[in-house]
């Protein structure tokens, strides 16, 4: 090895050393929150939050965490600190959301104000000649200015829901389900974006409940969990009015009865035939039949005589996610054209279909659903009502048809003309719910 390749070769481990050790001194400091959140009390681990990240104080910080901390700084590790800072606020926030302490979760999103954009303080960089504090202070001015604080702030909005500042606010299972998706996110967010997503499903649902069922009674004190206004029992009516042997459930279950047998190939023209069954708007059906179908045939045409397997199901009904919902991260070419040229309320039948054939691919239709919100978030309210609508939709649709807590029943009240349809005599059914568990 001559001299050039050598000298090549030891900046490397030694840059590779250094990076070893920066995350080492971000786990050391992690840990120490770890184990604090156990042992002291939440006002005490708040104040040492505080000493190492916000007012440093570093004769009331172990010697082991402040060295740790003074190691990222000495290399100018800002993505370090952080990432470290960061994971620290989720390590501390988890327990807090958990137990429901949302006033301990206001103090800590507090000890940033002087630093967040909307703050009218001033920021003093140099104190006292401290070139340690002076960074710090940098660095967390930086992250109160980036996602991952806006994301922290989130947290809030799902605690006080009269504090929302967009219209995405009303929909925040969606935007936590961004980053309960995002790799990049440290596993305490992610664990706590499910607790956070599944604690609002179940709010939604038993108030959607509660409303569907006193509203029919004359109860004007109520509180409308949906912006459908008077047009949400109707909807709701001719969503569950489809009981019986024609239900979507039932026809799910027959679909699958009747090509679980078939090839590959027969199999996905079935699968479009089972989409467009009963669909009665004549340009969705136009777009399915045609569009749809012509790309789902050019999917594994290799194994078009290969027998149908739940392998095959899952695969083809995630890819039709990806085709009716987004493509990178933006909205499908189908998806924009069943929302222009059709009502969202047609899509939403056709993605409930889907997921009653494969409740395996509720984790990828959720993700797909987040992405549409996160690329419409960009967008000012006014420009998104039709989207809105089809999240109104799709929220109360779902809620109905995959909820495993609360059982609907559509309970005819009045005698209908036998030559009438269901939907034009709604007036005649009223809704009457069962709970089987207790939302916590």
């Amino acid at each position: 090895m001559n001299f050039n390749n050598w000298k090549e070769t030891t900046l490397v481990d030694k840059s590779v050393q250094q990076l070893l050790k920066l995350e080492q001194n971000q786990e050391l400091i992690c840990q120490f929150f770890r184990e604090l959140i156990t042992t002291e009390s939440t006002y005490r681990v708040l104040q040492k939050f505080d000493q190492i990240f916000i007012d440093y104080k570093p004769r009331e910080i172990s010697d082991s965490v402040n060295q740790a901390l003074q190691y990222i700084i000495k290399y100018n590790a800002e993505a370090v600190f952080l990432a470290t800072i960061k994971q620290c606020c989720y390590i501390l926030v988890y327990p807090l959301i958990k137990a429901k302490k949302y006033a301990d979760l206001s103090n800590l999103i507090h000890l940033f104000h002087e630093f967040a954009p909307e703050s009218d303080s001033k920021i003093t960089f140099i104190k006292s000649g401290d070139l340690i504090d002076n960074k710090i202070r940098f660095w967390v001015n930086k992250f109160s200015q980036t996602s991952s604080y806006q994301e922290l702030k989130l947290l809030t909005y799902h605690t006080e829901s009269d504090s929302f500042t967009h219209w995405t606010h009303r929909y925040l299972e969606y935007l936590f389900f961004i980053q309960y998706f995002n790799n990049d996110n440290c596993q305490e967010q992610r664990d706590l974006a499910i607790i956070i997503i599944l604690r609002i499903q179940k709010e939604f649902k038993f108030n959607l409940a509660m409303y569907l069922t006193k509203s029919q009674f004359g109860n004007k004190n109520l509180t409308n969990p949906t912006i459908l206004n008077e047009n949400i029992l109707r909807f709701i009516k001719l969503i569950a009015v489809r009981k019986g042997n024609l239900n979507y459930k039932n026809l799910a279950h027959l679909f699958l009865q009747q090509t679980k047998d078939l090839s590959y190939f027969k199999f996905h023209l079935s699968f479009v035939k089972y989409l467009v069954f009963s669909l009665y708007d004549k340009k969705s059906l136009e777009i399915i039949e045609t569009k749809l179908a012509t790309k789902l045939q050019e999917l594994y045409q290799g194994n078009n005589e290969k027998k149908f397997n739940q392998a095959f199901l899952l695969r083809t009904c995630n890819k039709s996610f990806d085709l009716l919902l987004t493509n990178n991260g933006k909205p499908s070419d189908l998806f924009v054209l069943l929302m222009t040229q059709s009502n969202p309320y047609t899509l939403v039948i056709l993605l409930l279909k889907i997921i009653l054939i494969s409740p395996n691919s509720q984790n990828h239709l959720d993700k797909k659903i987040s992405e549409l919100v996160g690329y419409y978030q960009n967008y000012p309210e006014t420009e998104c009502k039709w989207f809105i609508s089809f999240l109104e939709a799709f929220r109360i649709t779902f809620a109905i048809y995959a909820d495993e807590n609360v059982q609907y029943n559509l309970v005819k009240i009045k005698e209908t003309p036998t030559d009438s349809t269901l939907s034009s005599n709604l007036d005649c059914y009223q809704f009457f719910f069962k709970s089987k568990k207790k939302p916590k």
